[in-house]
């Protein structure tokens, strides 16, 4: 009995001892992650024991610290010396309130709130160090002309780096930024510089400017942004340049933000590569290489953009602009895009002096009520159609170049009230100009040569002058009425110059058919082939007519079919013409500012 009293006892005893054993430990521990060591400002490092060793100005980790070390002092050296720093998430790692020029190197910081944070202090650098699995790298709050260097700041669960609150002139280099939440983020701060830095995996975006006017993104390679990997919101005057963005979901995006330049990045394979939406006015988009994406430069919503000098490839739209308004897309090569410029339900806007090759679809295509919009001298080449319109008036296309097309060089469906002036619009595998339901278009000043159709037109009240057709398979095609074709030189048609089917009302004067294998081709149709008497009709080659009078109006009519006859056809060509060679740098100056008057006019006559 006694024997089992003096067992029981004694296992109570372990049991009890244990316990103590593991609380003790369990209280260290917490003790230890949570105790504050202090640099302070006499320079004195509390406690005494600390695993700090003081040289003058210079302070060496000798071990691990587990703990948070706040700094009172300014213009020391803080070396990790390749140690830890280690805490809880409820503590900072590294506090710098109200001091300058402290350097931080060579350390090794996990599990804080804040690796390191900087609260109104300056002229403060961090390099070569790791901040790794923390709510947050580097806090930097109302704090200016700190360098952040040469780190590597990963797997943090909140944000890598952040600058806060009118933080300036901050420069942050040549980090490697790595699978944060989001990896940088700029709230209400200006002149600060981010550049050269490796950014990748970041669960929302790469780097966040937020209301932060002013700032350089330059140099940067940012992969693998879940959402974007350089975001501005309601941001102003940023500068975004030579940046490489490449796997990411959209690369650049504004939103709210206006008068931002976005220059010389190489943007690839992400769902957009330059994002401009809500509002965003006045920003230049320029010299970025911007291939395989599926839109390369997206418009929604926003106004007076520029977007110039950039290569565009390889992407589903190269320039998407959807319910946007006077921007100008200037100067840039789109090659290989399956649409090239892309405008949906967008009116205002300036599409000029872009070469367009090797869309799988259209070069350019006007879609859903885009009006007043003016395209003009742009090489459109080896596209399916050049430039397509659909559902959309009120557009002028202008001294443009289209040519080897597979399809059609211009193809309007029910669009009405556009004008196609000045173009150069040759060797495209159908038609050079077609219409479809599409009405009240004007077609002037254009040389058409080695199309199918020079001209074809579907729909009514269509006025057609001062052309130049020649070497098609058919001059002009036309199916309706009201249209009026005069002054065009149609020449060397290897079928007819003049097709008409089922037409009526139409009238057809002052042109010159010289040198087509048939002139003339009527299928249920019936029109007005001159312009009375002394104006005359039109001047046919083989007419063979006499002018007795000498009025320069032959004397019988040259006869079409039953219904159809030129009564005054004339002895001589029409003269028409040419533009003078300064015409199309003229109208290239004033039908953009033209349109655009006429737009804001009708924009303001609406409201």
């Amino acid at each position: 009995m006694i024997l089992e009293k003096k067992t029981v006892s004694r296992t109570v005893l372990m049991l009890l001892l244990s316990y103590m054993l593991v609380l003790a430990f369990s209280i260290q521990s917490v003790t230890a992650e949570n105790r504050i060591f202090y640099i302070r400002a006499d320079g004195a490092v509390e406690p005494s024991t600390a695993p700090i060793l003081r040289d003058g100005d210079v302070y060496t980790f000798t071990g691990d610290i587990f703990g948070s070390i706040v700094i009172n002092r300014s213009n020391i050296i803080v070396d990790g010396n390749g140690f830890m720093l280690q805490g809880s998430r409820n503590i900072n790692g590294l506090q710098l309130d109200g001091v300058n020029n402290v350097t931080i190197k060579n350390v090794s910081i996990q599990n804080f709130s804040t690796a390191i944070s900087f609260n109104n202090s300056s002229y403060n650098v961090v390099f070569g160090s790791e901040l790794v699995d923390n709510d947050h790298g580097i806090n930097i709050y109302g704090s200016a002309y700190n360098t952040i260097s040469r780190n590597n700041i990963a797997d943090n669960y909140l944000r890598g780096i952040e600058i806060y609150e009118s933080s300036e002139f901050n420069i942050v280099s040549e980090n490697k930024i790595t699978n944060n939440f989001r990896n940088m983020y700029i709230s209400g701060s200006s002149n600060n510089m981010v550049s050269d830095n490796t950014i990748t995996k970041s669960n929302y975006e790469g780097i966040c400017l937020y209301w932060a006017p002013g700032n350089t993104v330059i140099g940067n390679t940012i992969t693998k942004s879940n959402y974007d990997s350089i975001a501005l919101y309601w941001a102003t005057g940023n500068n975004i340049s030579g940046n490489t963005l490449s796997d990411n979901y959209h690369s650049i995006s504004l939103y709210g933000s206006s008068e931002n330049t976005v220059s010389g990045n190489k943007i690839t394979n992400s769902n957009r590569g330059v994002d401009i939406y809500s509002s965003s006015e006045s920003n230049s988009i320029h010299g970025n290489t911007i291939a395989d994406n599926d839109q390369g430069i997206h418009l929604y919503s926003a106004t007076k953009n520029v977007i110039s000098g950039n290569t565009i490839s390889g992407n589903n739209r190269g320039v998407d602009i959807y319910s946007s308004s006077e921007s100008t897309i200037s100067g840039n090569t789109l090659t290989g895009n399956d649409y090239g410029v892309y405008l949906s339900g967008s009116s205002g806007n300036i599409i000029s002096e872009n070469t367009i090759t090797d869309s799988k679809y259209d070069g350019v295509y006007l879609y859903d009520c885009s009006e007043w919009n003016t395209i003009s001298g742009n090489t459109i080449t080896d596209n399916y159609d050049g430039v397509y319109l659909y559902w959309s008036a009120n557009n002028m296309i202008a001294e443009n170049t289209i040519t080897s097309n597979n399809y059609d060089g211009v193809y309007f469906f029910w669009s009405a009230n556009n004008t196609i002036s000045g173009n150069t619009i040759a060797d495209n595998d159908f038609r050079g100009i077609f219409f479809w339901a599409s009405s009240g278009n004007n077609i002037s000043g254009n040389t058409n040569t080695n199309n199918y159709d020079g001209i074809c037109v579907h729909g009514a009240n269509t006025t057609i002058t001062d052309n130049t057709l020649t070497d098609n398979q058919y001059g002009i095609a036309l199916h309706g009425s009201g249209t009026i074709i005069t002054k065009n030189n149609i020449t060397n048609s290897k079928q007819y110059a003049i097709s008409l089917y089922d037409c009526a009302y139409n009238r057809i004067f002052h042109n010159n058919l010289i040198d087509n294998t048939n002139q003339i081709r009527l299928s249920a149709s019936s029109s007005t082939w001159d312009d009375n008497y002394p104006s005359g009709g039109n001047y046919l080659s083989d007419y063979t007519g006499t002018d007795g009078d000498g009025d320069g109006i032959g004397d019988t009519p040259y006869i079409i079919d039953e219904n159809n006859q030129d009564n005054y056809p004339l002895m001589e060509p029409v003269e028409i013409p040419e533009f003078p060679a300064w015409t199309p740098m003229l109208l290239m100056l004033i039908l953009p500012a033209v349109a655009l008057a006429v737009y804001k006019r009708r924009l303001n006559t609406r409201k």
